[in-house]
Order: C-alpha cells, then sequence, then structure tokens
C-alpha cells in the first residue's frame, strides 16, 4: 500500500466519552502512530490528520477564548477525559512526524453536526437527538446555556476539498 497511495487523510478514531483511556489508545494513538509509519515508507506521503479542538483546555481552566489551527497543545495534565487525552497524545505524535518532515496538516473541528442541507446525522449523538426535539417543541430545557462549538458535515468536507 506504501508505493500505491500519494496522500493519507486520517479521520478515524474511536469517539466514546465514557471509556477509559487504556480502550481508547489503541484507536486513536496506536492508530495514528500506525498512519506515520505508513506515511514514511517507500516515500513521503502528506497525511490530513482530523483531531478536535477538545485536545485544548476549556476557556475556564486555561483562558484561551479562540484557537487557531496552527496552535500548540495545551498541557494535557488538564484535560478532562480520556478522549481528548487520546486525541492529545495522537496530535503530539503527530507533531514528531511534522519534526521529522512528514508533510501534515492538522484539523481541529469541534462538534459535528449533522448535514447543512437535509439535516443527516448520527441518530445515536445525544445533541443531534437534543436540537431537533427542542425545535420541535418549540422550547430548551431550562438553565440550558452552553457554548458549541461546531461544524456541519458540509463545513468539514468543503475545507478538506480545498485545502492542498
Amino acid at each position: 500500500m506504501a508505493s500505491q497511495i500519494d496522500v493519507i487523510y486520517h479521520n478515524g478514531a474511536f469517539v466514546k466519552f465514557t471509556y477509559p483511556y487504556s480502550v481508547l489508545k489503541l484507536s486513536n494513538v496506536l492508530g495514528t502512530q500506525e498512519i506515520l509509519r505508513l506515511a514514511s515508507q517507500i516515500k513521503l506521503k502528506p497525511v490530513h490528520f482530523v483531531s478536535t479542538i477538545s485536545v485544548f483546555s476549556s476557556a475556564g481552566e486555561s483562558g484561551v477564548k479562540a484557537v487557531g489551527e496552527q496552535d500548540e497543545l495545551t498541557p494535557g495534565e488538564v484535560l478532562k477525559g480520556a478522549y481528548p487525552q487520546s486525541k492529545w497524545v495522537a496530535e503530539k505524535l503527530i507533531e514528531i512526524g511534522r519534526e521529522r518532515k512528514i508533510p501534515i496538516s492538522i484539523y481541529r473541528p469541534g462538534r459535528i453536526s449533522g448535514h447543512s442541507q437535509t439535516g443527516a446525522c448520527n441518530s445515536s449523538d445525544s445533541l443531534c437527538r437534543l436540537l431537533p426535539g427542542c425545535v420541535q417543541l418549540g422550547c430548551v430545557p431550562d438553565g440550558l446555556e452552553f457554548r458549541l462549538n461546531g461544524a456541519s458535515r458540509t463545513q468539514v468536507a468543503q475545507s478538506c476539498k480545498t485545502d492542498k
């Protein structure tokens, strides 16, 4: 395979917010390690790595309000939850790959919602169930205040198509 491909798009992750790091490590960390190994075999291949905005500490803990694609990671020990921790470690591996001259682009979307035109989404996702319910009822639960960094599937697809 290493001799047949010219570019790698790595969007694979095991996303379970209740699972321990030991379970998520296999897919999220070791999977990224294998992608980097593939990218460096025979000929160097650019890697487009889809991570998560969750690799950064929340604004309340770090004081960071806006994060850019080129921003360096905040210290991982303040991250809450095994999923962001596993993606943080994967990004550290990606940084090592970049230092070793593998051409790498990192994308850090927030929550990815349904398709912007059709609404098609992961029907088991809690937010994708909550939003249509709120629209149908014309209200939201009392005290529901939160910020959401999100993107539609269309936005993510367009971003990957236009970024060379």
